[in-house]
């Protein structure tokens, strides 16, 4: 039996009341209300919330005959008591996560008489504003991971610390600055970015943005004071707390909260507030307020949050920890720009410019003038075809701007070739391919090198043989992975139909003139390269595995992630549009079908691009579709698979079997997609598969789905970003700096 959320949310918040109003367990309220009492409320909830809960609350008190007790958890609440309604939420919310039988009121009893009760009930533990799936599991393990949790021992700790951690107000260590710059002694402003911390507002914004005649109501922000910014941006969903590290005073505007520090270490605390261990105690007490970018919390309860205090001496340990892993992050990053701006500027240098015929840098021994020559001196077009499928879908390869050409199942989780692969070109280790899509740099395609295994490609794709005795067909990738470069070259050669689609050959495509050196030179390039290439990749490995090492740290005060409602993680969560053959035209806005969208992947194919007209749109109110917006089919093959909406140079609607989902902000679209990809998924949506022949599942369906949902989206785009080219990474072979410097000598 499906609970209903509103009644459920009402009966637990009428219970929460008449616990407070008669200073009784929970568990002794629903034992003296009784099962029936409780459907009841539960069955006819609403129509009980149209009075008054405190007078419904009277009434089963009295008809109950229930008495006063002793149990006063809201005068013992040494932080700020939470209202009725927001327990009620919480128990609401478990009720819902962990019933999965025909009676709702038994799983309550069983909700309320179990541990988790007394323990929710206790407003000095921060167990009530853990996260949803926190809770769940909690309750499902019986209560024995919070009794470990109780002891507020972190899991990893320096060795020779083994004292239970105490917990403390944010008032116990600081107290609010409320000095005003009223005799306007200093002059400079602070601005507080969740990103930069604390700097100077000349710096981030190249100018002054606060006024000068009212820097005498601004607040003195002195060195080493924390500081609370209520802006909400995606990488701080309940704004920023950080601390004045600049070595000076200045001033900030009092809509920002200060505060200063006076018995805890401040590396440590700030630590603390770089977590998001703390975000579920400002969501639980605070809203986003009347402005949407901005959090609202009362100064009295932000100084009631409550902090894990350690002893002094392992406050120190941790901050020093988290200081070092910091400064091996920042070297490990300054040595990966620092790589990334050689190759760039090497693409530039090494290459001529400017009409000359010799590249600015070259290898020693190299001198003559590089040769200017039709790009079908050194490639020649691949007719062969995959006619006898010795290559089948395990070896479709699929090409990227960023990692190049690579196995499409290694690389995206699945193939998304056609029945049949016969007619697919064969790509030879060193062939060179060019994909005739679009990209946001690349608005004529690109082109790539198969530095890999032998595979095949659509016949989308152009394959071009190199001649071995006079190209390196490496070298003709590095040529052309400068962007302005690799335009220049195929603006001239490509014409872009109605439909933005690529008009051109694949022998026209080598018709344009290109510079090249002798093949030893190009060697040498193409070697250069490489290495730059491999590590670039380690120390993007690097950066990531040491962020990764600093996040578990910090992570040891947070909470586990949230189970959310996908229906809860959008702004927008609609079906797409009901087009007949007859609404369609030849041109206008871009109708996007389900066989466009693929496992993580839009699936752009030329021959299935329809139309609508814009007079269309207007008559039967589209819903567009914009860049960025997930699509999630509906129908199989399989069912509930979605993609990201690239950037099509188009307007866009899609088909009624597709649903648009535009993520709230604290949520992150490449983050959800791959999760939409997993297996777990898939197979909630084959149990919730309705139909005749051709089976989909429902919109409603997939809005109750469940999602695994971090609060930090910097972690949210840490997986996305990172879960597609894990495997690519792993395969890439380390290269030593020493191999490097010789090349350059």
């Amino acid at each position: 039996m499906k609970i209903n959320s509103n009644d459920i949310f009402f009966t637990c918040s009428l219970i929460e009341l008449i616990g407070r109003n008669t200073l009784r367990k929970r568990s002794d309220v629903v034992s003296l209300l009784g099962k029936k009492n409780i459907a009841h409320i539960y069955a006819h909830a609403d129509t009980l919330h149209c009075e008054p809960i405190a007078k419904t609350a009277d009434t089963f008190i009295e008809l109950c005959k229930i008495t006063k007790g002793d149990f006063d958890n809201v005068a013992a609440c040494k932080y700020a008591v939470p209202e009725y309604w927001a327990i009620g939420k919480v128990y609401a919310r478990l009720i819902e996560d962990v019933h999965d039988g025909d009676d709702v009121v038994e799983t309550l009893l069983n909700v309320y008489k179990s541990p988790i009760s007394d323990m929710i009930s206790n407003y000095n533990s921060d167990l009530f504003y853990q996260s949803r799936g926190f809770i769940k599991e909690f309750f499902l393990s019986n209560g024995c991971e919070f009794e470990d949790r109780n002891d507020h021992c972190p899991a990893i700790r320096f060795r020779g610390f083994t004292d239970a951690w105490e917990q403390c107000k944010l008032s116990d260590i600081s107290e609010k600055v409320i000095e005003k710059n009223t005799a306007r002694a200093y002059s400079e402003t602070f601005t507080n970015s969740a990103e930069s911390g604390i700097i100077s507002q000349r710096d981030y914004f190249d100018h002054d943005i606060s006024n000068e005649e009212n820097l005498d109501g601004y607040y003195i922000v002195r060195n080493e004071d924390f500081v609370y910014n209520p802006r909400i941006s995606t990488t701080a969903p309940v704004g920023p707390i950080n601390r004045n590290k600049l070595g000076r005073t200045g001033v900030m505007s009092p809509l920002y909260t200060v505060f200063r520090t006076t018995s805890v270490n401040q590396t440590f605390l700030e630590y603390f507030f770089k977590s998001h261990y703390w975000h579920s105690y400002m969501m639980f007490n605070g809203d986003s307020g009347a402005r949407s970018d901005r959090f609202s919390i009362k100064d009295a309860v932000f100084f009631e949050m409550p902090v894990p205090y350690p002893p002094s001496d392992e406050q120190s340990k941790i901050g020093d920890f988290l200081t070092s892993l910091d400064r091996l992050i920042t070297l490990h990053q300054r040595k990966l720009d620092k790589l990334t701006k050689v190759k760039k500027s090497m693409l530039q240098k090494m290459f001529p410019q400017n009409g000359s015929a010799n590249p600015e840098i070259r290898f020693s021994g190299f001198t003559d003038a590089w040769e200017q020559r039709k790009l079908s001196h050194y490639l020649e077009t691949s007719l062969e075809k995959n006619t006898n499928n010795l290559y089948g879908k395990r070896d479709v390869l699929s090409v990227s701007g960023d990692f190049g050409i690579v196995n499409q199942i290694e690389f995206q989780g699945r193939s998304f070739a056609g029945a049949s692969v016969s007619n697919y070109g064969i790509v030879h280790t060193y062939d060179i391919v060019y994909t005739k899509s679009p990209l946001k740099a690349n608005p004529f395609g690109i082109i790539k090198t198969n530095k890999g295994k032998t595979g095949i490609v659509s016949t989308l794709y152009a394959i071009y043989h190199p001649f071995p005795c006079i190209t390196d067909s490496v070298f003709v990738q590095c040529y052309f992975e400068q962007d302005e470069r690799l335009n220049s070259y195929l603006h001239p050669l490509v014409n872009k139909g109605a439909k933005n689609d690529m008009k051109v050959t694949d022998d026209n495509a080598l018709k344009g003139n290109v510079l090249f050196p002798i093949l030893a030179e190009q060697h040498k390039i193409s070697t250069l390269f490489s290495v730059l290439d491999h590590l670039i990749t380690l120390h993007q490995s690097k950066c990531f595995s040491v962020n990764k090492n600093h996040d578990q740290v910090i992570n040891q005060f947070t909470t586990a992630w949230e189970q959310r409602k996908l229906g809860e993680l959008c702004e927008t969560f609609c079906d797409g549009d009901w087009i007949e053959s007859k609404d369609q035209s030849t041109s206008g806005i871009r109708l996007i079908q389900t066989g466009n969208v693929g496992i993580t992947e839009f699936i752009d194919k030329q021959t299935m691009r329809k139309w609508i007209s814009e007079k269309t749109f207007d008559i039967l109110h589209c819903n567009e579709v914009f860049p960025g917006d997930i699509l999630i089919s509906r129908l199989p093959d399989p069912a509930g698979r979605a993609c990201i909406v690239p950037i099509l140079n188009t307007r866009c609607i899609t088909a009624v079997d597709c649903t648009i989902v535009r993520p709230i902000k604290i949520c992150c679209s490449e983050y959800l997609v791959q999760y939409l990809s997993s297996k777990q998924y898939f197979k909630e949506v084959e149990t919730c598969l309705a139909g005749g022949t051709r089976q989909r599942i429902g919109r409603s369906d997939l809005a109750s789905f469940f999602i695994p949902f971090p609060h930090d989206i910097a972690e949210q785009k840490k997986i996305g970003s990172f879960f597609r080219a894990l495997d690519h990474l792993i395969t890439l072979h380390q290269r030593e700096y020493l191999l490097l410097e010789v090349l350059l000598c």
